[in-house]
């Protein structure tokens, strides 16, 4: 096996103080043999610096400048030694890292989900509960992890799944999950997916509430189909960011509509019989929300 240059320069001043492996000074010795730039700059590692005797003279410039040279040289050897080091060291971490999150991705024979699962009855989700990690990723592979729609609930520290902030006790709704399907859970705590309930919201004076939800909601199912106004507070006054997606379940939907709330302005929406709307947690600190939607007709 032979080096380039550079790397055998970089190992060049581990080498000449004896810190290299047998197997580096091999490398290093077979390419000292063909290269003569390198080989220069070898013997002038190696040349010896003059032993000044002990006496009340000072040592020479000239030794005083070799010595400097020679340090100097060694720095800047060290330094990139230690900066290919890193970058070894850093390809390595990066390739468990993907490995890690892409050994998984083995495809499975996908387990049909649609509109029509979507209930207590033929949905085929299962329990399951997921960790955060920043190097593990979950596979909806049909045996551990089914298919399905689920109700998602932060039961330890805060996570970020889906791109859904949740804080212990937050919730989220309705989420849809396919066969192959990679999910990553990241932040602190633990997440427990559950069998979608479907539950039908309260109209309480004809408003619906939602405190720390985010959720995927069918009118005709849990909400009742209209016009509605709707508004955001958080009462732990932290920035906040909430997406509203109006759509009839196809991605194509003509009737579609969406929009970001960042404050507690009114906004101002209607869905339609069947037509699913997505009421989502996109903050990135921790909040305290309050979803109210009123129908107004």
């Amino acid at each position: 096996m032979k080096i380039s240059c550079e790397i055998a320069q970089d190992l060049l001043p581990l080498y000449v103080d004896k810190l290299t492996s047998n197997e580096s000074n091999i490398l290093v010795n077979n390419h000292l043999k063909e290269c003569e730039s390198c080989n220069q700059i070898y013997n002038e590692m190696i040349e010896e610096i003059p032993i000044v005797a002990h006496s009340e003279e000072e040592p020479s410039e000239n030794t005083e400048k070799q010595l400097i040279k020679r340090i100097k040289n060694r720095k800047v050897m060290s330094v990139s030694s230690l900066i290919i080091i890193f970058s070894v060291f850093g390809f390595i971490i990066g390739a468990f890292v993907f490995y890690s999150n892409n050994a998984i991705i083995k495809r499975v024979e996908p387990i049909p989900i649609t509109i029509e699962n979507r209930n207590i009855n033929t949905n085929p989700a299962e329990k399951i509960q997921l960790k955060s990690s920043i190097w593990k990723s979950y596979k909806v592979d049909n045996k551990n992890f089914k298919p399905g729609y689920y109700d998602i609930t932060a039961i330890k520290g805060n996570v970020n799944i889906a791109n859904i902030h949740l804080s212990k006790g937050d919730k989220y709704l309705g989420k849809s999950y396919f066969s192959n399907n990679v999910i990553s859970v990241k932040g602190n705590g633990v997440v427990q997916l559950t069998l979608a309930k479907f539950k039908r919201e309260t109209l309480e004076n004809g408003t619906y509430t939602l405190q720390n939800k985010s959720v995927k909601y069918q009118a005709g199912v849990e909400i009742e189909p209209g016009t509605y106004n709707l508004k955001v507070t958080n009462i732990s006054k932290t920035p906040f960011y909430v997406f509203v997606d109006i759509n009839n379940y196809a991605e194509n939907s003509i009737d579609a509509q969406s929009f970001d709330i960042r404050n507690s302005d009114t906004y101002t929406f209607s869905i339609k019989e069947g037509e699913i709307i997505k009421i989502l947690n996109w903050s990135k600190d921790n909040t305290d929300l309050t979803v109210k939607m009123e129908l107004v007709k």
